[in-house]
């Protein structure tokens, strides 16, 4: 406040200095223009008297002229020299004035009033001719008859004297002849006066032409002079106000600079406050020198004060110690000229993870620097990483899905292509009595069927189209079924130089599952792994319980496949879950279903499945939920004798052409009345007219009504009816939905002739 005060007085005094000095201008100009008008009026003066200088001497020329002809006439001696004395001093009267319109002066002009009491009236004029007007050429051309005039009056009072002195001698000739003497004289004297005249006619006529002129220039400087002081005042009056309203903004200016100045370091101390508020690292360094010039509260109470130390030194990074790369980096790509440049670079120091926002500024002294602040991320790095991992697995998920759908409709097709070549051969074998040449055949052909069957059985379960029964089931006691079983007994042998061991928990392993599902998983891995040893090996199985539980969560059983091979490239790991995929040699392993088919199955569990590898070997780890239910369902065995019919009515209902005949076909072998139906309209139209004891019905027949849709309306018409689903795609919801609406089960395609024998009777019975 004390500064602005003063700032605001020597304001003050500073405009009124311009004021005043503003004020003297205008004094000045005043007076300046004040004596440009008195010189005007001057040198107007000076012409008019120049003008009556001129009327002077032509009146003196005329009064020359008049007494020098009167000389002649006079014979009175006196009176002849008083008009020779005339004449002389008349002309030496012109001489005068022609001095004075030359060099200027003082000169009295005798004025003719003709009145009573004065005979004239003297006047007293002043000339000063200015340096531009010269007259000396008609000055110079009446000089020399001036003095010509005076000689020949000389001559002509002479001649007079002679002339009266032969005027009384009795030589009469001589007398005449001076009288013609006198009359020749004249009449050669007559031209120079009549130049003379000329002459000073000439000058005045010059003086009044340039009096006229000259007043004329008077009139226009005059304006001219008004006109130029009007337009200094105004101009000296703006000038002033404007150098004034300058000087005040710039006393403005300068308070509001020093009000800027004090509110900067108010805002300097309230930014060193915020700064050291902080606790992260912050600090300054210069650019080209890396000199530590600014650290703050936080970053003195971890390092010290380090100001003048090089930060490499100090923030650098581990095992390095240069320049860090992110500096090197970054300085390289930025403009040291363009302040305003920025970088943000993360580090990882032991299990902390920094993010470093880097900014170049201009320090004092003119030099470039780095603004620096330091963020520890750690919790933030570590929430980003588990959320893209999550991102990876919802895109591999849906890619999976993505696949999975054309596999299941390439497998439903696939279905009721192989249904005659696994259905036929079980009807002519029945026909077949023993040691015929054709039970071998139709063996082969069926265990064909079979294989592709089971082909199309992992294409189902990559389409998460299982149909299988899920009840709870012992991971230990499938380990177990599976090293005894004879598809494990076939991998051993064919990989002699591997070794198989387990190392299963002694905890319960009870989990809700499929049996089936969960050992052909378990056989995929296996087989993957015997597969990836080249040459000898070993295979390790083993289970555990995760018993570290989050809340609402079960506890988790663990299944780990691991093997000593020289584990999976970067590269394919990411897609080895993905059907058809498969780094291996073309035509050593299978048809790159196996481990979709694991990913699959563990999906329809609720589980999930990771794998680990490095070039020590690579680690498969399934993760299930545990069962709540401690009761293990015993396992049944299959029926191999025929459940044959009593001539009941069974109403086929399917699009596919040759399904109905393979299943009127099993039906009339079995002993069952057959009627076959290609829709699901003709289906409702059939059970309005007669009545069935079961309907065999397909559950997908595009175009029309699905299996689902039709059974609600044959239960709308006949109460209670009888329905076996079949398809050759998955247990859906619709199969879900038509079970409680009172269907009897479900039998997936393609089918044999016990299954359908033991389903048919399951749902009469």
């Amino acid at each position: 406040m004390n500064t602005s005060s003063s700032i605001s007085g020597k304001g003050l005094y500073v405009l009124l200095t311009i004021f005043l000095f503003g004020f003297s201008l205008l004094l000045l100009q005043h007076s300046l223009f004040e004596s440009l008008n008195d010189k005007l009026e001057t040198q107007v003066e000076n012409e008019h008297n120049r003008i009556v200088i001129g009327e002077m001497i032509i009146v003196d020329l005329r009064q020359v002229e008049a007494l020098f002809y009167r000389l002649p006439t006079s014979t009175d001696p006196e009176t002849q020299q008083l008009l020779h004395d005339n004449i002389l001093a008349t002309l030496a009267r012109i001489n005068q004035s022609l001095r004075i319109i030359e060099n200027g002066g003082t000169i009295d002009f005798h004025l003719p009033l003709n009145l009573p009491e004065h005979d004239e009236m003297i006047t007293t004029v002043h000339y000063q001719p200015s340096h531009k007007e010269t007259y000396i050429l008609e000055i110079i051309d009446l000089r020399p008859k001036l003095a010509d005039i005076t000689e020949k009056t000389d001559t002509l009072i002479e001649l007079a004297r002679t002339r009266d002195e032969l005027q009384g001698s009795k030589n009469i000739a001589e007398w005449k002849g001076s009288i013609n003497i006198i009359k020749d004289f004249l009449k050669k004297v007559s031209p120079s006066f009549v130049r003379m005249n000329e002459n000073a006619n000439q000058l005045f006529f010059n003086s009044r032409e340039s009096l006229s002129h000259f007043e004329k220039i008077v009139d226009a400087k005059h304006k001219q002079y008004e006109q130029l002081q009007t337009f200094l005042i105004f101009g000296t009056i703006l000038t002033v106000l404007l150098f004034t309203t300058n000087v005040y903004r710039k006393q403005q200016a300068m308070a509001e600079l020093q009000r800027s100045k004090d509110a900067l370091a108010n805002a300097y101390r309230r930014f060193a406050g915020i700064v050291d508020g902080l606790d992260n690292i912050v600090y300054v360094s210069d650019l080209a020198t890396h000199e530590i010039l600014f650290v703050n509260r936080y970053a003195r109470q971890r390092v010290g004060d380090v100001v003048g130390r090089k930060c490499y030194q100090i923030f650098g990074e581990a095992g390095n110690e240069g320049i860090c790369s992110c500096c090197s980096d970054r300085k390289a790509q930025l403009d040291p000229g363009q302040p305003g440049c920025e970088f943000t670079s993360e580090r990882k120091e032991d299990d902390k993870w920094y993010e470093i926002h880097g900014q170049m500024i201009d320090w004092d002294d003119n030099r470039k620097a780095f603004h620096v602040l330091v963020f520890d991320i750690s919790e933030r790095k570590k929430a980003q990483l588990e959320r893209q991992e999550v991102e990876e697995r919802q895109h591999r998920f849906q890619k999976m899905e993505a696949i999975a759908m054309m596999a299941g409709g390439v497998a439903h097709d696939l279905n009721n292509i192989l249904a005659g070549i696994v259905s036929y051969p079980d009807l002519l074998l029945l026909d077949q009595p023993e040691g015929s040449p054709m039970h071998r055949p139709l063996t082969i052909i069926k265990q064909a069927g079979k294989r592709a069957a089971a082909i199309v059985d992992d294409l189902l379960t990559v389409a998460r189209g299982i149909a299988q029964r899920k009840e709870p089931v012992d991971l230990n006691q499938i380990i177990d079924q599976y090293l005894n079983s004879p598809e494990f007994s076939q991998l051993s042998t064919r990989y002699p130089n591997i070794s198989y061991s387990t190392d299963l928990t002694d905890k319960p392993t009870l989990l809700t599952g499929s049996s089936v599902q969960i050992i052909k998983a378990l056989m995929n891995l296996v087989t993957n792994a015997a597969e990836a040893i080249d040459g000898s090996g070993k295979i390790l199985i083993s289970t555990s319980v995760d018993s570290s539980l989050d809340l609402g969560s079960s506890p988790k059983i663990i299944l780990r496949v691991s093997d000593n091979g020289p584990g999976i490239a970067d590269e394919d790991l990411e897609r080895i879950f993905e059907p058809f995929y498969s780094s291996k040699v073309m035509g050593r392993s299978g048809t790159g279903l196996g481990l979709a088919v694991v990913w699959n199955v563990i999906q329809e569990h609720g589980g999930t499945v990771e794998a680990v590898s490095s070039q020590s070997g690579t680690t498969f780890e399934i993760q299930l939920p545990a069962s709540k239910d401690n009761i293990l369902t015993p396992s049944q065995t299959q029926k191999e004798s025929l459940v044959i019919g009593h001539g009941e009515e069974i109403l086929v209902v399917d699009d596919d052409e040759q399904q109905r005949l393979i299943a009127a076909s099993m039906l009339k072998r079995l002993g069952y009345t057959a009627r076959a139906v290609k829709s699901g309209e003709e289906a409702i139209t059939f059970i309005k007219d007669n009545k069935t004891e079961l309907v065999l019905l397909d559950m997908i027949m595009p175009p029309g009504m699905g299996g689902r849709q039709t059974y609600e309306k044959i239960i709308t018409i006949r109460p209670g009816q009888k329905a076996l689903l079949a398809s050759g795609f998955s247990a859906s919801n619709e199969v879900r939905r038509a079970i409680e609406l009172g269907a009897s089960g479900f039998l997936r395609k393609p089918y044999t002739i016990n299954q359908l024998a033991e389903a048919i009777n399951n749902a009469l019975s």
